[in-house]
């Protein structure tokens, strides 16, 4: 069907600007938290004991998608077109992390007690250690239903509570008690109290209404591309770390694994964006022409964003690294700067959630899939001999097939995502900000902040982006 012929509208356009504000504000905040959060513990911890304890919580990372079997994707997308059916789904999906999160915490610690890398702790650390990422897991249940509620700023409020709660939680204990045990045992207390608190407190204003009844049997079906999908997508990073850990050694998985939050971080950006609009996408009903009319505005969203962070990150890596972890952590640089070519496809890589509003969560999942079974090859033959920098670079090269691949499934279905020529205006336009660096600045991060913020600037007044783009497209 045409874009001249669809009229429906795809999402309040008075509140998303709104949603985005108060998200990006609290994401933002919330990862400077988790930063420090991180920060703390490795500076408390060191390489050896942080990178053990992250290895824990890859794996357990990885496997906390599997905990809902798809539901939660499910609930977003059938609850934003069905709105009766958002309790059914959401009660469904939790009953099921709870069901498939305890064998899985039984089944590490009994791992566990027979691993060499673990010997040394105690059944009670691995075991809260290992839970605390499955219940974190549980808010991505709490997301997809304050999508569909129109809760997103109760959800961000919680969240960022949580964080902070992380952060008071590891300040106070580190100095006192085991870091090992504090670490695990704050995260799992901060991110369950949050959770609690959200729950508890978004009251659901949908009235019951006449709906297509879903048995749960038809739910668990409908959902099993989203499981799949949701298993590959959060292994990214955390499989690798796992690997990495395993065939070099727990510094190196502490090095990728730090310099991969740094990636995840920027990620968090579109991310927000796609948050708050995903409800009123999917609305659409997978119309490729409904869903082309967004596109322009989100892509040089995108191309801003990839714009004003990159430079400064690449050209800074090695320092970035010894802010956050201390002197210990500053050869990290050489990982994160060659995992930074992943935050060039930022836009490339929408494409992956626009295959999931054309209603193809199967071909996401098998594209997602094959990119992390191709990296964990790669890190197992790459990593012993050639060590983390070449398998971090291994990596962004796989992640740049996979978009490549996800962009043309997405033009096949009859929705062309272009982008490049709003990257090459973004970078034409933000270049003249690089001068700032030649200014000799006290500290180093003077001159990154600076040159971002002037980039930003240009690409705002330039009018090449307009904080009104995302609001008036979705009216």
């Amino acid at each position: 069907m045409s874009a001249k012929k669809t009229s429906t509208p795809i999402g309040p356009g008075r509140t998303l600007f709104l949603d985005i504000g108060i998200l990006g504000a609290s994401n933002a905040f919330g990862k400077l938290l988790w930063a420090t959060s991180l920060m703390l513990m490795m500076r408390a911890l060191g390489p050896a004991d942080y990178g053990r304890l992250v290895v824990i919580w890859s794996v357990a990372g990885m496997i906390a998608p599997l905990t809902d079997l798809g539901l939660s994707q499910l609930l977003l997308r059938e609850g934003s077109r069905q709105p009766a059916l958002t309790k059914h789904l959401r009660r469904l999906a939790l009953l099921m992390r709870l069901a498939v999160g305890l064998p899985v915490v039984a089944a590490i610690v009994i791992f566990s007690s027979h691993g060499v890398h673990f010997s040394h702790l105690s059944l009670v650390t691995v075991a809260i250690a290992t839970a605390a990422p499955l219940v974190d897991g549980a808010f991505m249940t709490a997301t997809a239903s304050a999508q569909v509620e129109g809760k997103l700023k109760s959800l961000a409020l919680w969240r960022l509570a949580g964080f902070a709660a992380l952060a008071m939680l590891l300040l106070l204990l580190l100095p006192y008690y085991n870091g090992m045990t504090v670490s695990a045992t704050a995260y799992l207390g901060a991110s369950m109290a949050a959770l609690l608190g959200f729950f508890l407190s978004a009251k659901s204003e949908i009235r019951p209404e006449s709906s297509t009844p879903i048995s749960t049997r038809a739910a668990l079906h409908r959902a099993r591309p989203f499981l799949f999908m949701g298993v590959a997508a959060v292994a990214y990073g955390k499989l690798d770390v796992a690997l990495i850990g395993i065939t070099i050694d727990s510094t190196s998985a502490a090095y990728y694994h730090a310099s991969y939050q740094i990636i995840l971080l920027v990620f968090s950006v579109p991310e927000v964006i796609f948050v708050a609009m995903f409800a009123g996408l999917y609305r659409s009903r997978a119309e490729a022409g409904l869903l082309a009319q967004q596109w322009p505005s989100i892509s040089k969203v995108l191309c801003a964003v990839t714009a004003v962070i990159l430079p400064s990150l690449w050209l800074y890596s090695p320092e970035v690294m010894k802010l956050l972890g201390g002197e210990s952590f500053q050869p990290a640089g050489n990982v994160l700067r060659a995992l930074c070519f992943m935050i060039a496809l930022i836009p490339a890589a929408a494409s992956f959630n626009f295959l999931l509003l054309l209603d193809r969560p199967h071909e996401r999942a098998i594209i997602d899939s094959t990119c992390v079974a191709a990296t964990a090859l790669a890190i197992v033959i790459i990593a012993p001999r050639l060590g983390v920098t070449w398998a971090a670079l291994m990596a962004s090269a796989i992640y740049a097939f996979g978009c490549g691949v996800s962009w043309s499934r997405v033009k096949a279905a009859g929705l062309k995502l272009g982008w490049g020529a709003d990257m090459f205006r973004a970078i034409l336009l933000s270049t003249p900000s690089a001068l700032l660096w030649l200014l000799p600045w006290p500290a180093w991060w003077m001159g990154a902040s600076s040159q971002a913020l002037a980039s930003g600037c240009i690409l705002y007044f330039s009018g090449f982006v307009k904080i009104s783009d995302l609001r008036v497209a979705t009216q």
